[in-house]
């Protein structure tokens, strides 16, 4: 699957359509798997500097519900990770501010990144600055990290 540098780009296959946007001036990335000109599920990322230097932080993963067991989130973190490193990126890690099933899907996929993000210095600030309460923070590290 390639990746065009700079450019909105879309990739087929055989059921899906897959629309990257680029927002440069914010470093923001939407992609949009779309079946039957109908989004089915959506990803959205964020450069991570302030955590984590070279990484992509995955803002959220929205799967329509009618779709969710069709595998759509793991196929968003698989394209957010090629994304990642055809724009210079090391990888894609969680934006701290999660909910329990987003924790719960991380330590399904990748543990290692959920763990890098929940012991994170300034994870717990980021959170609760994107309004995730304290508790629910709190609850998520003891949980799974």
């Amino acid at each position: 699957m390639s990746l065009a540098k700079g450019k909105d780009h879309q990739m087929n296959s055989t059921e899906l359509e897959v629309q990257i946007i680029n927002e440069p001036d914010r470093n923001v990335f939407e992609i949009n798997f779309t079946e039957r000109n109908h989004i089915v599920a959506t990803v959205l990322l964020s450069k991570a500097p302030i955590l984590i230097p070279r990484m992509l932080s995955l803002d959220f993963i929205e799967v329509d519900e009618q779709f969710r067991r069709k595998g759509y989130a793991r196929r968003l973190l698989q394209v957010s990770r090629e994304l990642a490193i055809h724009r210079g990126f090391d990888g894609v890690v969680p934006h701290p501010d999660l909910s329990h099933d987003d924790a719960s899907f991380w330590e399904a996929v990748d543990p290692k990144a959920l763990r890098r993000i929940l012991w994170h210095q300034g994870a717990r600030e980021l959170a609760i600055e994107n309004g995730c309460e304290p508790e629910q923070f709190d609850e998520i590290l003891e949980d799974f990290a």
